[in-house]
């Protein structure tokens, strides 16, 4: 049986109360301990929507603590939220880095917005004040996307 054919599926479901149920039978053949997650409904480049922060600091420690910070908590935290898929940081450079949150779509980015954020940010803010750091932020919904095979 051919790869792309054996590959199977972990799903994952939300209850009206916000419960989590996952069918885990079914793992990925090449990495037998990993499911292979899919969506409900299935995310489509017509869909998928990125949330970017933008992050300056006024020296590389600050940023290094920054990247710490969302290794180690808010990542996690982001994560938890329903509707986020991912998360990824890049550094710029020494004193500037980037993080990226992929939502299912709109709406759950926009409930995002509308109801965890303000106290996220908050946290933030405590931990890198505007003395120490500047952040900008963006909305991009995803128009294309491409992996490599294999």
């Amino acid at each position: 049986m051919a790869g792309a054919e054996r590959r199977k599926e972990l799903r994952v479901t939300r209850g009206a109360e916000g419960d989590e149920s996952v069918d885990a039978s079914d793992l990925d053949p090449y990495c037998p301990l990993s499911p292979v997650p899919t969506l409900e409904p299935p995310m489509t480049p017509a869909t998928a929507v990125r949330y970017q922060v933008r992050a300056s600091f006024v020296d590389a420690a600050t940023a290094d603590r920054f990247v710490a910070w969302m290794r180690a908590e808010h990542g996690d935290e982001l994560l938890a939220v329903p509707g986020c898929l991912e998360y990824r940081v890049y550094r710029r450079d020494e004193l500037a880095v980037d993080a990226e949150y992929l939502f299912t779509d709109a709406a759950a980015l926009e409930t995002y917005l509308a109801t965890q954020a303000p106290a996220l940010r908050a946290k933030g803010r405590e931990r890198f004040p505007a003395e120490l750091a500047d952040f900008t932020r963006a909305v991009a919904p995803l128009v294309a996307e491409g992996r490599r095979a294999g």
